[in-house]
Order: C-alpha cells, then structure tokens, then sequence
C-alpha cells in the first residue's frame, strides 16, 4: 500500500503543473518568472487604479509597478479592449510566453483575444 501510494505521489508531483494551471512547461523558466512578477505588479496596478486601461502607458502603467521588467515584459492590447481584461507577453531569448487576464493561464501560445 506504501508503494502505491509513493508512485501517485511521483505521478501528481510530475503531472501536477499541467492540471493546476501551468501550462508554460517546457517554457523558459526565466519568462515564466518574470509573467509572474509582472502578473503581480497588473493586481497592484488595478487596486491602485480600479481598472486595467492604462497598463500599457509607459509612464504610469506596468513600468511603474514593475520597473525590473521594462524589456522583458510589455502589454498586448486585448481585441475586446475594456477595464475588464489585459494581454502580457513576456520574452527571454528566444522564448515567450502569454497571458490573458483576469485570470488566465501562463501560456507559450498565444490567447484568442489578444493582438
């Protein structure tokens, strides 16, 4: 029964990012890292102004609450540009990944709904 229970284990700890909203496997870590830290400057951004319009603005925006990330963080404008969603790309070398928020997944393809 210990056996068994030590392969799910494995299993879950390989399989777990896939199903628990990580779907950047395979991603490069440091453009994952820095969508995150920028994900968290966005929920600074929107208590601090009530709405995502104005992400984008250099002076004001996402630079202001992350200013680590200038060059390898940038906003995408949503097709359906509103206060209710946004568009991150981050790049490292050659890798890129995405997110369209509120909400979305880390992602190496990009969201329907984002320019």
């Amino acid at each position: 029964m210990i056996i068994v229970l030590v392969i799910l284990a494995a299993a879950l700890a390989l399989a777990g990012p896939g199903f628990f909203g990580s779907d950047s496997s395979g991603a490069d870590p440091v453009a994952v890292r820095n969508m995150q830290t920028a994900l968290m400057a966005v929920d600074v951004y929107y208590v601090a102004n009530g709405t995502y319009l104005g992400l984008d603005n250099p002076a004001s925006g996402l630079a202001r609450f992350a200013p680590g990330l200038r060059g390898d963080v940038s906003v995408n404008s949503p097709v359906d540009l509103s206060d209710a969603h946004f568009c991150l790309k981050s790049v490292h070398g050659h890798a890129t990944v995405y997110d369209r928020g509120p909400g979305g997944t880390i992602t190496a393809v990009k969201p329907l709904g984002c320019a």
